[in-house]
């Protein structure tokens, strides 16, 4: 599958729509792996509010609110995930707020008490918290350009390490660094590209941790491929979906770029790598095929 005249271009973007969604759901406690909940974000979000001053009023109790708010739609949304999981994914397909709330108002997959006790209040929040939201991220952004563009330059670097991956399937990476994903990754269909969101590191220690992430969100685009079956949380093809990625990142970290190791084993608590294959297991035919793809990204260094 490899192209002889492949070059390696990544692309870094940002979303201020999509933050604004992640912003809310962190205030959302997940019973999944989706799970954004962060006290620490949330009270920095406070003092932040606090000092706020828009539309010449101080908005320091918004934030109480949006916290109520949400805990209200938490229940609905853990047991309907499946369907409601789409507004996790929709901002990265629309260029406004009003084109979200048009979208998701007429998503045919939801049903009309979806809509009733879930959609259309955190509809609601996202409008009444981009006010003080979007002031922030536009700041935030601009003060923080010189060290989004070491961030961006370093991470381009460290993923050329990986280019056989992209190489391999003839796509580029895609990024959207996220201000407010506080963990893990979203990774999204882009077509010619391995797409994911990930987070903005707060300094040079977490940058490994965007990495990881980027590389973990784009290693799905092909691992999910391996299963040939439908990806839900109601069985268990999502852990095996997980545990499948994971493996992969796994194995190519070790051959590609081995420094990075103990930062990854530490993305899962572990120490040793021992410890993680014990802890990742998946079956012997899938494995064979897990192992077979790996050889066969890896063989295009070989041909270089």
């Amino acid at each position: 599958m490899e192209q002889t005249n492949y070059e390696f271009n990544p692309e870094i973007n940002y979303s201020q729509l999509a933050d604004l969604v992640f912003h809310v759901l962190v205030y959302m406690k997940v019973n999944n792996a989706s799970n954004l909940y962060d006290e620490a974000y949330f009270k920095g979000m406070a003092k932040e509010k606090s000092c706020y001053v828009g539309n010449g009023c101080i908005r320091s109790d918004n934030d109480v609110s949006v916290q109520k708010k949400i805990e209200c739609l938490q229940g609905y949304y853990n047991q309907n995930f499946e369907r409601l999981a789409i507004v996790n994914f929709m901002p990265f397909y629309v260029g406004s707020l009003q084109d979200l709330r048009v979208r998701l108002s007429n998503f045919q997959n939801f049903t009309s008490e979806d809509k009733e006790l879930f959609v259309n209040p955190f509809l609601e929040i996202l409008e009444s918290e981009s006010v003080f939201y979007y002031d922030y991220w536009d700041r935030f952004h601009r003060d923080n350009a010189a060290y989004r563009v070491n961030v961006e330059n370093r991470l381009k670097a460290e993923l050329k390490k990986f280019s056989c991956i992209y190489k391999y399937h003839n796509v580029q990476p895609f990024m959207i660094l996220s201000y407010s994903i506080t963990r893990n990754g979203r990774g999204f269909n882009r077509g010619g590209y391995f797409s994911g969101a990930i987070p903005f590191p707060k300094n040079d220690n977490d940058f490994n941790y965007t990495l990881i992430m980027a590389l973990h969100e784009h290693t799905h685009s092909f691992t999910n491929a391996l299963l040939n079956s439908n990806i839900t949380m109601d069985d268990d093809s999502f852990d095996l979906s997980e545990s499948l990625a994971i493996l992969a990142d796994y194995y190519l970290i070790k051959e590609l770029d081995e420094t990075l190791m103990p930062d990854y084993l530490k993305v899962f608590g572990l120490d040793s790598e021992e410890d993680f294959l014990k802890n990742f297991v998946i079956n012997d035919n899938l494995h064979s095929k897990l192992m077979r793809k790996i050889d066969d990204i890896l063989s295009v260094i070989s041909s270089e």
